[in-house]
């Protein structure tokens, strides 16, 4: 699918760019380098082509509600200590558009791969697949299949976050706890915890696809009937090829 150009804007401030793929508008604050919203875009196309098991109905409407929905990714630098360290914490709460945003991806240079990985797949499922299959993900039902294939893990200590989120209302678990189970789920069906995800045991203990399959039925139903139709595992070779060169304070531009 095609990713469409960086594009210089003052709409989506303090977003001053923005670059759209498959219908997921991009957001990029000023000081991202102009090379990395391009690599994200790629590995989200690599994500949306089709493959021996889509299910071209439901692929249809996975792209429909991401245009329906005005789903959007924020894209910043380095982490929210940077924007403390230069007097501009929070400076992403300045916007109030229409763009229905979750999470950031942090141009950063230590782990890209994951952090890419971990926070688009928070986007896709915490506002794509909410959407789309309202039932089976909805993070605020506790007899949901999300949820309960989440608590099956956590009965049997896979999916441990004890002390992980204690700054977090009770209301923000409900929804940060299965969006990040779902992550897990996800990566580890693609077999891709060893290669980005390798020092993760603290909170997932799940290493492979064929692992999953046989200690988490309920997790590897749902992502049968409902990741597998829309998905595809990102390509390792797109991957490892990609390069990342961060500089502090990148504050290039389109010319």
């Amino acid at each position: 699918m095609a990713i469409g150009e960086l594009t210089n804007s003052n709409v989506y401030l303090p977003y001053d760019r923005y670059l759209e793929v498959s219908g997921i508008k991009l957001l990029v604050l000023p000081e991202v380098s102009s090379n990395f919203p391009i690599q994200v875009a790629k590995i989200y196309n690599s994500m949306f082509v089709l493959n021996e098991n889509t299910n071209t109905i439901i692929r249809d409407s996975f792209l429909s509600t991401i245009v329906s929905n005005e789903i959007g990714q924020r894209v910043g630098y380095s982490g929210s200590d940077y924007y403390e360290s230069i007097g501009q914490s929070g400076k992403w709460d300045e916007y109030n558009g229409s763009i229905n945003l979750v999470d950031f991806i942090w141009e950063t240079s230590n782990d890209q791969i994951a952090e890419i990985l971990e926070h688009q797949l928070h986007t896709i499922t915490g506002l794509v697949f909410q959407n789309l299959y309202p039932t089976q993900w909805n993070y605020l039902n506790p007899n949901s299949d999300i949820n309960l294939a989440m608590q099956e893990a956590y009965g049997l200590n896979i999916y441990n976050t004890n002390g992980m989120y204690d700054d977090l209302d009770s209301k923000e678990l409900m929804e940060v706890l299965p969006q990040e189970f779902a992550f897990w789920i996800i990566v580890t069906c693609w077999d891709y915890i060893e290669d980005y995800f390798p020092d993760k045991e603290n909170e997932w203990s799940l290493k492979t696809s064929s692992e999953l399959q046989q200690q988490l039925p309920l997790a590897y139903k749902l992502y049968q009937e409902t990741v597998l139709p829309v998905l595809s595992k990102p390509d390792k070779v797109l991957l490892d090829s990609l390069l990342f060169t961060v500089t502090e304070g990148n504050t290039d531009s389109l010319n």
